[in-house]
C-alpha cells in the first residue's frame, strides 16, 4: 500500500505540470482523483495489528502544516453557513446587504431581508471547489510525507522533480527558438510568443515552477557534495553488462557525476526561468538564492559545498543566459515601471475590496466576481480573474481573520522546521531541510506580483518540496522511517545473561578492570589514554561492552541511542572515585542480594515501563524519576555520581541506554539501598528478547506506543482514533464525489476557459439541464440555460401562450441565477429586461416595471465603473432611455432616468469607444427622442 501511495504521488508530480499545469477540468480531474487514491491507499496502510496484543492499532502522521490544514477547512465551512441577519451584520454588513440583493426583486416589497439567513461567502460554489481543492492539497501532503519512509525514496522524488523541471525548461526552449508556438497540439497565448513557457499556458507560473527546482537542485547539489568531501576512497569494481555500468554511473559510488548533472540541472531551470522574461520570477529566485547563500555561507561546515555549488550555477547560468540571448528579457525589465504601476492598481483596488468586507472577506474564489465592481476604469480592456498578488487577493477574500490564521500557521511551520534543522547534525537533514523555508521566501515574493499557488502544478510541486524537505529533517542516518523496527533489537550481552555483566572481549580480567577503575583512579585514566579514550570527547568504548556492579555505562559516556540521532550525557569518572571506594565493602556484600533479585524485580519493571507509557513530551528528568523511583532521592545520587540531569530533551523512543544500565530495551529495574544500586535482572529477559527477535518486523514496529520524533504517533483503535479515520474518509470521498460532479457537469456545459479542447460554449438545453443535474452550485449554468431560453424564444415565437410560458420560465431561471451568485451585473441587467417585457400584464407598472428598476439598479451596483463588458454600461443606458420615456407625465422622473442613461452611456464610450459603438447609441435614442439635443447629450 505504501509503495503503491508513493508511485501515484510521483506520478501526480509528474502529470500536474505536463497537463497544461491542470489549469483545466479536464487536467485537474484525473489529478486530484489519483491524489484522493492515495489518500485512501495511505489511510489503509497505516492501520494494522499488534502481534503481540492482537490490538488493531493507527499510525497517526504529525507534521507542523496539520494545524493550517484542519483549520481552514473548518474556516471554509464556517463561511458557508448561513447566518441570521443579526449576526451577520455585525460579522459583514455588506455581506446582508449583497444577501438582501440576491432576493427576487418583484417579490421584496413582501419580503424583508431580515427574514432570511445569508453565508459570510455571498457566493457558495466558488467556496465549496476551494474547500475541495484545499482537501485535496491536504490530502497530497499527507500521503506523500508518509510515502516518503526512506532516504532512497526521498532521493528518487528529488530526482524526479529535477527531470520534470529539465524537461520544461528544454521544452519550452525548444518552443521559443523552433518557433512552434504551441503546447502539445494546442497554441500558446499571443503574451507567451518568444518566451519559453513549458507546459504552461503562463510563462509566469512555468517561472514558478522553475524557482522551486533550481532550489531544490542546489540543495540536493550541496548534500552530494557533503558526501563527496567526506567519501574514502574504494576499489574500483569491474562491472560487464551496460545495465550495470548504468547503474554504478549514477550509485552512491559515482557522487561527483551525480554532482555535475544535478548541478547541470539547476543551470538548464535557471536558464529557463531566465529566457521567460517573467520578472517576479527573477527577482524572487534571486532574492531566496542571496537567503540560502548567506545560511550556508554562515555555517562552517557547509561553506565550501555552499559556495562550490553556487558560485559554478550562477556562472554557468549566466554564461549560457547571454549565450541564449537576453534582450527580449531585458526589454521587458524596461517596462517594469509601467506593469508595476498596472499591478499596484490592482492590488489597491483588492484592498479598497478588502475595507467593505474586513472579518470575514468575500469569500475565497469570490474575488473575479465580485472585482468588476471595484475595477478601475485604466484597465478597461482586461478581464481580471486574479489580483496579481496573491496576498492582497487573499486578504480581501478571507478577510482579517483567514489572513491571521495562515500567518500564524506558516510561523507555526517555520518555527518548528526551522528550530529542527538548527538541531540537525546529519548533511542530508541540513541541505534539503531548509529547502522548503527557501522555496516559500521564493514562491511568497513572487505572489507579489503574481498568482502561482492558483495553480494546482506549481501548489503540488510546492507541498512535495515541504514534504522532502521535512522528511529529510526527520530522517535517520542510515535507517529508513518504517521499514526498521522502530525498537533497536540487537540484543547486548546483557539483555539475556542473567548475570552480574557480560563482557565482550578485552584483554584483561574484569577483577582486575574493577580493581583498577575503584583503586587506582590515575592509573586507571592512563590506561585510558593508552585505549585511546580521551575523557572531553563523545564516543562509545571501542572494546567493551559490559555493566560494572556498581554503574553500568560506557565509560567515560552515557548514551541514549535514539532514531534520530545521539544525545550524549558527560559525566565525570573522576568524581565518582571517592564514592565508589567508600562503598566497596558494601557492594561486595550485596552481591548475593543482587543474585536472589533476579527474577522477582523484572515483572515490576516492565509494569511501570506500561504504566508511565514512556512519554515524549516530558523532560528526562522528569521521566526517571516518575519511571524507577519517583523520588528526589535519586536524583540525589545521581548529582552525587557526577550526572548532570538539568539538561531538559526528549527521551528517544524506546532505544536507549538509562542512567544506570546499558538497556535495549530489556526488563532491568533498580533499587535504592542506602548508597547502593542493586541491578536487578529477570530471567525472562531472554525468552523476551527471542520472541521480539523472532516477530515480523511491522509487528516490531507497531509495539512502540510513540514515534513521535519521527513525526508519527501509534494510537490504538478507539474512540479518537475511529473519528479520525472517519473524518479522513469522508473528506476523502466528499472531495471525490464533488472532484467527479463538477467534470460531468462541465462535459456537458463548459464554464471555465479550456482553449485546448475549444468546447462549445452554447450547448444546447438538454446539456445545459444535465449540467445543473450534476452540480446545481454553479451560476453560470442557469444563466447560460436563460440564455439559451431567450435565444430559442426570440428565434421563433408561435402563440401569447407560449410567450408568457418562455417568459415566466426565463424569469424564474434568472432569479435562480442571482439567488446563487449575485455579484454578477450582467445577471441582473437581463432580469431587468425580462420584467420589462411583461407589459401585457395588469399590473406591469404597479409590480413588473418597479422590479425592473431595481435589477437595473442592482446591476449598477455590481458593475462599478469598469468591466471589460461595455455592453453591461450600453444595455443599463437603452433601458434608462426606454424608462424615462415612460415618464412623459412626470418631468423630475423623467429628468433623473435620463441622467442615469447618459451616464452609462458615456461610460460605455469610454470603455469602448469607436464609432460603432456610438453609432449604436444613437439609433437608439432615435428611437425615443428624435430630437437632436438628446441625441448630442447622450454621445457628448
Amino acid at each position: 500500500m505504501n509503495k503503491s501511495a508513493f508511485v501515484i504521488c510521483l506520478s501526480v508530480v509528474v502529470i500536474a505540470p505536463l497537463l497544461f499545469g491542470s489549469s483545466y477540468p479536464f487536467t485537474y480531474t484525473p489529478v486530484f482523483l489519483l491524489i484522493l487514491a492515495a489518500g485512501l491507499l495511505t489511510l489503509k496502510s497505516s492501520i494494522g495489528r499488534n502481534a503481540a496484543s492482537g490490538l488493531w492499532q493507527f499510525r497517526w502522521q504529525q507534521n507542523p502544516l496539520t494545524p493550517l490544514f484542519l483549520v481552514y477547512v473548518v474556516y471554509l465551512i464556517v463561511t458557508m453557513i448561513p447566518l441570521p441577519a443579526f449576526l451577520l451584520e455585525h460579522v459583514s454588513l455588506v455581506s446582508l446587504v449583497v444577501g438582501g440583493k440576491s432576493l427576487p426583486a418583484a417579490s421584496m416589497p413582501d419580503w424583508s431581508v431580515r427574514d432570511f439567513w445569508f453565508a459570510t461567502a455571498s457566493y457558495i460554489y466558488p467556496v465549496r471547489m476551494s474547500l475541495v481543492r484545499w482537501i485535496v492539497y491536504g490530502v497530497f501532503l499527507w500521503s506523500f510525507m508518509a510515502a516518503l519512509d526512506s532516504r532512497k525514496r526521498i532521493e528518487s522524488a528529488i530526482i524526479v522533480v529535477l527531470i520534470l523541471g529539465c524537461f520544461e525548461s528544454l521544452y519550452g526552449i525548444m518552443q521559443a527558438y523552433s518557433g512552434h508556438e504551441h503546447i502539445w497540439w494546442s497554441r500558446k497565448l499571443p503574451e507567451a510568443f518568444g518566451f519559453p513557457a513549458g507546459t504552461y499556458p503562463n510563462r509566469n507560473h512555468f517561472a514558478g515552477l522553475m524557482e522551486m527546482g533550481v532550489i531544490l537542485s542546489l540543495a540536493y547539489g550541496m548534500l552530494l557534495y557533503s558526501r563527496h568531501s567526506e567519501r574514502k576512497p574504494g576499489k574500483k569494481a569491474r562491472l560487464k553488462s551496460i545495465k550495470a555500468k548504468l547503474m554504478h554511473y549514477f550509485s552512491e559510488d559515482q557522487l561527483y557525476t551525480k554532482i555535475v548533472l544535478v548541478v547541470f540541472s539547476g543551470v538548464v531551470m535557471g536558464l529557463g526561468l531566465f529566457l521567460s522574461g517573467s520578472r517576479g520570477g527573477i527577482i524572487s529566485l534571486s532574492c531566496a538564492l542571496v537567503v540560502m547563500g548567506i545560511i550556508f555561507t554562515s555555517i562552517k561546515k557547509y561553506r565550501r559545498p555552499g559556495l562550490y555549488i553556487l558560485i559554478p550555477f550562477l556562472i554557468l547560468t549566466a554564461f549560457y543566459t547571454i549565450s541564449a540571448g537576453v534582450e527580449p528579457t531585458v526589454e521587458r525589465f524596461k517596462l517594469f515601471e509601467s506593469s508595476f504601476l498596472n499591478r499596484e492598481i490592482r492590488a489597491e483596488k483588492t484592498l479598497t475590496m478588502f475595507n467593505d468586507y474586513p472579518i470575514s472577506g468575500v469569500g475565497i474564489g469570490n474575488f473575479p466576481y465580485l472585482f468588476p465592481r471595484y475595477h478601475d476604469i485604466s484597465q478597461r480592456s482586461q478581464f481580471i480573474n486574479y489580483a496579481h498578488n496573491d496576498w492582497a487577493q487573499l486578504l480581501a477574500e478571507a478577510g482579517v481573520v483567514g489572513f491571521l490564521i495562515l500567518l500564524a500557521a506558516m510561523g507555526y511551520y517555520l518555527f518548528k522546521t526551522l528550530r529542527k534543522w538548527k538541531q540537525a547534525q546529519d548533511a542530508f537533514a541540513v541541505c534539503l531541510g531548509i529547502a522548503p523555508a527557501i522555496a516559500l521566501i521564493s514562491i511568497g515574493i513572487h505572489s507579489l506580483s503574481d498568482f502561482n499557488l492558483h495553480i494546482p502544478a506549481n501548489m503540488i510541486v510546492l507541498i512535495a518540496v515541504i514534504s522532502i524537505g521535512y522528511r529529510a529533517l526527520c530522517a535517520q542516518q542510515d535507517e529508513t522511517f518504517a521499514q526498521q523496527p522502530i525498537l533497536s533489537l540487537r540484543p547486548s550481552p546483557v539483555s539475556f545473561q542473567p548475570f552480574l555483566m557480560s563482557l565482550r572481549p578485552f584483554p584483561m580480567s574484569f577483577r582486575t578492570y574493577v580493581r583498577n577503575l575503584v583503586f587506582k583512579g590515575s592509573g586507571f585514566l592512563t590506561r585510558l589514554r593508552r585505549f585511546g579514550m580521551t575523557m572531553g570527547v563523545s564516543f562509545q568504548l571501542p572494546f567493551l561492552s559490559f555493566q560494572p556492579f556498581l554503574v553500568s555505562f560506557r565509560p567515560p559516556t552515557l548514551s541514549f541511542r535514539g532514531a534520530k540521532r545521539r544525545e550524549i550525557l558527560f559525566f565525570s569518572v573522576i568524581s565518582t572515585f571517592p564514592h565508589v571506594i567508600s562503598h566497596v565493602p558494601s557492594v561486595i556484600s550485596n552481591i548475593p542480594h543482587v543474585i536472589s533479585n533476579v527474577c522477582e524485580k523484572s515483572l515490576r519493571f516492565l509494569t511501570r515501563l506500561r504504566r508511565f507509557g514512556m512519554t515524549m513530551g516530558m523532560s528526562f528528568r522528569t521521566y526517571v524519576r516518575n519511571l524507577v523511583f519517583k523520588g528526589s532521592g535519586f536524583l540525589t545520587r545521581l548529582r552525587r555520581f557526577g550526572m548532570t540531569m538539568g539538561m531538559s530533551f526528549q527521551l528517544p523512543f524506546l532505544s536507549f541506554q538509562p542512567p544506570l544500565m546499558s538497556f535495549r530495551p530489556f526488563p532491568v529495574s533498580f533499587r535504592p539501598k542506602g548508597e547502593i544500586f542493586k541491578i536487578s535482572q529477570s530471567l525472562r529477559s531472554f525468552e523476551m528478547t527471542q520472541a521480539v527477535r523472532s516477530a515480523p518486523r511491522n509487528d516490531i514496529m507497531q509495539r512502540s506506543q510513540d514515534n513521535s520524533h519521527q513525526g508519527f504517533v501509534l494510537m490504538p483503535v478507539r474512540a479518537r482514533s475511529i473519528l479520525i479515520l472517519a473524518v479522513g474518509v469522508l473528506m476523502i470521498v466528499w472531495s471525490g464525489m464533488w472532484v467527479v460532479r463538477h467534470f460531468v457537469a462541465e462535459a456537458y456545459c463548459n464554464t471555465v476557459q479550456t482553449p485546448p479542447l475549444r468546447l462549445d460554449q452554447h450547448p444546447p438545453v438538454p446539456f445545459i439541464l444535465e449540467a445543473i443535474h450534476w452540480d446545481g452550485g454553479n451560476a453560470q449554468y442557469q444563466f447560460k440555460l436563460a440564455h439559451a431560453l431567450m435565444t430559442k424564444r426570440d428565434q421563433a415565437i408561435e402563440n401569447a401562450a407560449t410567450e408568457k410560458n418562455d417568459a415566466d420560465r426565463i424569469i424564474h431561471v434568472l432569479e435562480n441565477a442571482i439567488r446563487i451568485n449575485p455579484f454578477t451585473a450582467e445577471y441582473h441587467i437581463r432580469l431587468g429586461w425580462e420584467y420589462s417585457y411583461l407589459w401585457a400584464r395588469k399590473d406591469y407598472a404597479e409590480k413588473w416595471l418597479p422590479a425592473a428598476d431595481l435589477c437595473m439598479e442592482r446591476a449598477a451596483y455590481f458593475n462599478g465603473e469598469g468591466v471589460a463588458n461595455y455592453r453591461n454600461h450600453l444595455d443599463m443606458g437603452k433601458y434608462w432611455t426606454m424608462r424615462s420615456k415612460t415618464m412623459d407625465h412626470d418631468p423630475a422622473r423623467q429628468d433623473v432616468y435620463w441622467t442615469k442613461a447618459r451616464w452609462h452611456f458615456q461610460k460605455a464610450l469610454e470603455l469602448a469607444g469607436g464609432k460603432k459603438t456610438k453609432a449604436e447609441i444613437v439609433d437608439h435614442v432615435k428611437n425615443f427622442y428624435p430630437d437632436g439635443n438628446y441625441i448630442q447629450e447622450a454621445v457628448q
